[in-house]
């Protein structure tokens, strides 16, 4: 019994890798062809995962998020909350750059803008 169950599923472990190479397109596939070493579908999805991860500069978010404006139609939270998706692309991006971007992006009076950027943390902020 126990073969059995051990069969089905080092047979189910290769129908997954099996699958996810049929459903490759263009580089992916191209690149899945060169792999010889692969014989897990966890090693297989984590050398896409490594070789086609998007790769982001601090100066593309720092741009991304000097565009990025509050819409009339979205509320402060929501606004926070789009930029901190933007800072989920690159990590080292530190709270007080941050904190001066989602402070531009908000159309409001000097004086009121001047109260938040004495914030000098996330969790302050």
């Amino acid at each position: 019994m126990c073969g059995k169950i051990l069969r089905l599923s080092h047979t189910y472990r290769n129908k997954k890798i099996i699958c996810l190479k049929r459903l490759l397109q263009g580089p992916a596939k191209t690149f899945v062809q060169t792999l010889h070493d692969i014989l897990t579908y966890t090693s297989l999805l984590n050398a896409l995962i490594e070789e086609f991860a998007d790769l982001f500069s601090s100066y593309d978010v720092h741009k991304e998020m000097q565009k990025r404006r509050l819409r009339p139609t979205e509320s402060s939270f929501e606004y926070f909350l789009a930029m901190r998706e933007l800072l989920q692309k690159h990590t080292v991006i530190d709270d007080q750059s941050t904190i001066t971007h989602y402070i531009s992006g908000i159309p409001n009076s000097k004086h009121n803008k001047s109260i938040l950027y004495a914030c000098k943390s996330i969790p302050e902020f």
